[in-house]
């Protein structure tokens, strides 16, 4: 089973971007370093969580990740901001790469990932599965956590919507990634090819335009 779990809010300075969420009135939960190059911080809802991420040493990213994705990433970063890449939960990632192949989509084994509190020194640790091919901004991938994710934001997600140059393309290519056509994400035409907005029901989290994704509120 597949279930949409978080994407990715590219920033070009965390502790800016969190300040920024502050005086907005809607102020980013502290996080953490994930791996060697990367930390973070976000807002949980019922059912999934906004990561705001940056890179903790540009210069060294840059050096490391010159693929289609880490460009997109350095692009969101450069610009201020931008959605990036987004994840589904599974309960067995094996299966989930295994099925993928056989769809004909390229897809790395799965890695052992880990993430580290910057208030607690806490140390966590998923499973995840990167796909090898598809649009480097917003290509989904799969995550496998060892227990149950428990959240308890006031806010749920109803979306998201992808700009991209050719709708039809994209949701078709989507659709062969997952075995399924997702009903959580739309497609509008346009040349950013990335998450452009974002649809939270209830109260707290993000709102409006901040920092290049557009966040919408439903009553």
């Amino acid at each position: 089973m597949l279930t949409f779990d978080h994407f990715m809010h590219w920033v070009h300075d965390l502790d800016k971007a969190m300040a920024l969420a502050a005086a907005r009135g809607f102020a980013a939960n502290p996080g953490g370093r994930i791996g060697e190059l990367l930390v973070n911080a976000g807002w949980s809802g019922r059912d999934v969580y906004v990561e705001l991420i940056s890179a903790s040493d540009r210069a060294a990213f840059r050096e490391r990740n010159r693929g289609p994705v880490g460009l997109a990433r350095e692009a969101a970063m450069a610009a201020g901001g931008g959605g990036g890449q987004f994840a589904y939960a599974v309960d067995d990632l094996a299966a989930t790469v295994a099925g993928v192949r056989a769809r004909g989509i390229a897809v790395r084994d799965p890695e052992i990932g880990s993430w580290t509190s910057s208030t607690t020194g806490a140390v966590e640790k998923w499973q995840s599965a990167w796909l090898d091919e598809g649009p480097g901004g917003w290509r989904p991938f799969f995550i496998q956590y060892p227990s149950p994710r428990r959240r308890s934001g006031a806010w749920s997600f109803r979306g998201i919507e992808l700009e991209v140059p050719d709708p039809d393309q994209a949701r078709s290519w989507l659709a062969r990634v997952l075995g399924f056509e997702p009903a959580e994400i739309t497609f509008t035409r346009g040349p950013r090819d990335r998450i452009v907005r974002v649809v939270l029901q209830g109260t707290g989290g993000p709102a409006g335009e901040f920092l290049g994704i557009t966040y919408d509120r439903m009553p």
